[in-house]
């Protein structure tokens, strides 16, 4: 539609912009750019504001002012201004797709949940995915770091949940045993015990009880801190798949924007959008690293406030117990130090997974010491090949009587070169302090886009009894057990 100037002619085939005329000469008006002379050409497009195009398309995209439709020409400013209307750019398409890849992550939670396993068994599939979607954007630099918070923010939140029903599990019972130590005091007859020690006595069961109520608060607050930084994890997946999906959604523009097809999006642009996801992921990372410095200041602190308190109603040996505990998990936090920080660097240096010739993958490191005294300190490494990742692992034990066993073992993973499936087989050679021998095998297989993963593992001793262990871990389904081991005994010792 063309609109006839005052005074001048009407372009040919071109369309006049909104309140604008076409001037004597073709100079064009309405705030817009007067072009010195110039004339519109036939099929082209004058723009408000803008320059007027031979051959119909606008240099850099520019919009035209009202929306009008060009004749023969299209304007693109990260999308196409139709007549009247304008369609979802880009950018937003991407940031929309990590909305909903967020929200598919809680749902599959949700399903996980209903379906009888532990929605926070889903962090895991949504972390590889994270990682591996996130590494694959590698187009965008900044989403190698992101990548790289992903995979030393990845844990087991399925793990803790399960710790944190055993300490309120101790902690339950521990109330229960100070119930049933006051009702047995109170329940000898008066006339049946009368003399002054009943006074003592009724004392110092007042003072045991209240050091059982202060243990067994502080095991509530364990478990409590526990489940809080489980589920601080399990938000921190789903934002995780969120963010993930959205560079990938950028990452595919990128490609595009550097081959020209979508030339209105700059790469630059881009990069800076990444690079805000960048400073995101750093925020939530750090909040997720605080819920995890507070849960060890519960257990720290509060082991040290249960203690004194423990002295303080007649539990002499209280302190000493604490400088125990602490000096044997200090040996043991000290490992998992040195093997985090050392997996940290190592995650640094294979960030790029286009450009990682580095070998090493990742360590493990541990010092453990159980309820017998007996320590087990172990060593390990992931080893990257063309053939695959390659583990090794072995740890020994040692307690007052000198070595008590030890293990050694190798798995090795493969994954198809399309990336869609991997799977795992690998084996173990045991022995006691007898120098008996026993062994294992792992076999598994998985779903590598999804993160799902099903693990078979099975142990024998050198007497010939099997058991074994099986763990599925999907986004929407995952459990664990065992199919040679029986129901397991809880009663308590003190009840058998």
């Amino acid at each position: 539609m063309t609109t006839p100037g005052n005074g001048g002619s009407s372009n040919s085939g071109g369309t006049s912009n909104s309140g604008g005329t076409t001037g004597s000469g073709g100079t064009t008006s309405s705030g817009g750019t007067t072009n010195s002379g110039g004339t519109t050409g036939s099929g082209g497009t004058t723009n408000s504001g803008g320059t007027t195009n031979s051959g119909g398309t606008n240099s850099g995209g520019t919009n035209n002012s009202g929306g009008s439709n060009n004749s023969g020409g299209s304007n693109n400013s990260g999308g196409s201004n139709n007549s009247g209307g304008s369609t979802t750019s880009p950018t937003t398409g991407a940031r929309n797709s990590g909305l909903a890849a967020g929200g598919a992550a809680a749902g599959g939670a949700a399903i996980t949940a209903l379906t009888g396993g532990s929605a926070l068994g889903a962090a895991e599939s949504m972390m590889s995915i994270a990682v591996t979607t996130a590494s694959a954007a590698v187009i965008l630099p900044p989403s190698i770091m992101v990548a790289l918070q992903f995979k030393l923010s990845t844990g087991k939140p399925a793990s803790l949940e399960k710790a944190a029903g055993d300490w309120s599990t101790a902690a339950a019972e521990l109330q229960q045993a100070s119930q049933d130590l006051q009702n047995l005091a109170k329940g000898i007859p008066q006339q049946a015990w009368n003399m002054d020690d009943r006074a003592a006595y009724e004392s110092k069961v007042g003072d045991y009880c209240l050091q059982l109520d202060a243990l067994h608060n502080y095991l509530m607050a364990v478990s409590i801190a526990l489940t809080v930084l489980a589920w601080a994890m399990f938000t921190y997946a789903i934002f995780a798949v969120g963010m993930a999906v959205y560079l990938g959604a950028l990452a595919v523009l990128a490609v595009a924007a550097l081959a020209s097809v979508v030339g209105s999006v700059s790469y630059p642009a881009l990069v800076g959008l990444a690079s805000t996801g960048l400073t995101i992921t750093t925020v939530a990372t750090g909040i997720l690293a605080a819920a995890g410095v507070m849960a060890g200041g519960v257990m720290f602190g509060g082991a040290a406030i249960t203690a004194d308190y423990q002295g303080d109603h007649g539990n002499a040996g209280a302190g000493d117990a604490f400088g125990e505990a602490f000096k044997n998990g200090a040996a043991g936090a000290a490992a998992n130090l040195v093997q985090s920080g050392a997996n940290a660097g190592l995650a640094f240096l294979t960030r790029n997974p286009v450009a990682n010739n580095f070998g090493v993958g990742e360590v493990d490191l541990d010092a453990d010491r159980d309820i017998t005294e007996t320590w087990t300190y172990g060593a390990g490494a992931k080893v990257n090949s063309p053939l695959g990742e390659t583990e090794v692992a072995g740890n020994i034990k040692h307690n007052d009587e000198g070595w008590a066993g030890g293990e050694v073992g190798v798995n090795h993973k493969y994954e198809d070169p399309s990336g869609t499936v991997n799977g795992t087989v690998g084996g173990k050679v045991t022995w006691d302090e007898n120098e008996n021998v026993g062994g294992g095998f792992k076999v598994g297989g998985g779903h590598t886009p999804s993160g799902s993963q099903a693990e078979y593992e099975g142990n024998w001793s050198h007497e010939g009894d099997y058991s074994d262990k099986y763990k599925v871990n999907t986004p929407v389904y995952n459990t664990e057990g065992s199919w040679a081991e029986g129901p397991k005994d809880e009663t308590p010792p003190w009840d058998k």
